[in-house]
């Protein structure tokens, strides 16, 4: 899993989000949102948007670029 992927599986568990609100939150299936969790599909930028808003934290958290 890379920091991205681990970074957003970390929020939405801290929200108690499953991954098929916030799939569907970002309209996405859930095994395509379980692929960006764990690294292997990218996230775009609008999708990352709604999905920092969602879960209450910056874009920049979820890439890890923040402290």
């Amino acid at each position: 899993m890379n920091n991205l992927g681990n970074n957003i599986k970390a929020a939405r568990l801290a929200r108690g989000y499953t991954q098929q609100q916030v799939a569907k939150a970002i309209d996405l299936t859930r095994p395509t949102y379980a692929l960006i969790e764990a690294g292997e599909r990218d996230i775009s930028l609008s999708q990352a948007e709604v999905l920092a808003s969602m879960l209450r934290v910056s874009v920049d958290e979820l890439r890890g670029a923040v402290d």
